[in-house]
């Protein structure tokens, strides 16, 4: 089976090893402790054991948004099997120039409340009929991605994580699930969650069409980790072939060919 992960992380390791040793936020947010630098050092690795990926700047408050999103740049210039997904700023020339159709919006440096200020992002999405990948916080991200949805009718959002809270909590998740259950416009990646119990509710609940295989590699890596680490649990799931290939490949594969990328 063909595999492309959709949330992957992509940085420098020195920018990455120097926040995390000095970083004043490392007792605030818990990624900071979830990310390893040496992990870094093998993302090369770990893309050559993915057909495809969705390629997205490591989030780290010390790295700023244009920073991160010109290594990216840099770094996918050489590598086709990448579709690079750029942090949202007010860049719209850029976003024009490299074509963009999928963002990410992360809370280190998205405030939820401070939105309008992005809107020309999202109306630019918007238009397209682009994607924005979306890690808001736990307390707002209902009522948030809601506001989006009425403000940006045509943007697609993919919610990280199936929108989890910190704790993978059953009840937190399966509440987010069911109230964009009927939504074709949001998915889901399923990245950092291990839980049959939840995958299965969410695969049960709105099918296998809008959830997607993710890895959120390096973070919450702790080893050499390799490709079928992440994606073991769903063979215990009695999913059918049909299913596994629509999470694993097909979904993902659909939005590049809508983000204007070719897949081998």
């Amino acid at each position: 089976m063909l595999y492309i992960d959709s949330h992957i992380h992509i940085g420098d390791y020195e920018k990455v090893k120097f926040a995390l040793e000095h970083s004043i936020f490392k007792e605030k947010y818990r990624l900071y402790s979830s990310l390893s630098a040496e992990a870094v050092r093998l993302q090369d690795n770990y893309i050559h054991q993915c057909d495809f990926i969705f390629g997205i700047p490591i989030v780290l408050k010390e790295i700023s948004v244009e920073e991160a999103n010109q290594f990216l740049l840099s770094y996918c210039l050489n590598r086709k099997n990448i579709l690079p997904v750029y942090l949202v700023s007010n860049n719209i020339t850029f976003y024009e120039k490299e074509d963009v159709y999928i963002l990410k919006e992360h809370f280190i440096h998205h405030e939820s409340k401070h939105w309008k200020e992005r809107a020309e992002t999202y109306d630019f999405l918007n238009l397209r009929g682009g994607f924005l990948l979306i890690h808001s916080l736990a307390s707002i991200r209902v009522p948030y991605i809601k506001l989006l949805r009425e403000n940006f009718p045509d943007m697609n959002i993919i919610i990280a994580h199936m929108g989890r809270d910190a704790f993978n909590h059953f009840d937190f998740i399966s509440s987010i699930l069911n109230e964009f259950k009927n939504d074709d416009k949001i998915f889901f990646d399923v990245s950092t969650i291990h839980s049959p119990k939840v995958l299965s509710y969410g695969i049960k609940l709105i099918g296998s069409k809008r959830i997607l295989f993710a890895s959120d590699f390096p973070y919450e890596c702790t080893g050499k980790e390799k490709i079928s680490d992440f994606y073991q649990v769903f063979y215990h799931l009695r999913l059918s072939n049909s299913e596994l290939e629509n999470i694993f490949y097909r979904n993902a594969a659909n939005i590049a060919h809508l983000c204007r990328k070719n897949i081998q």
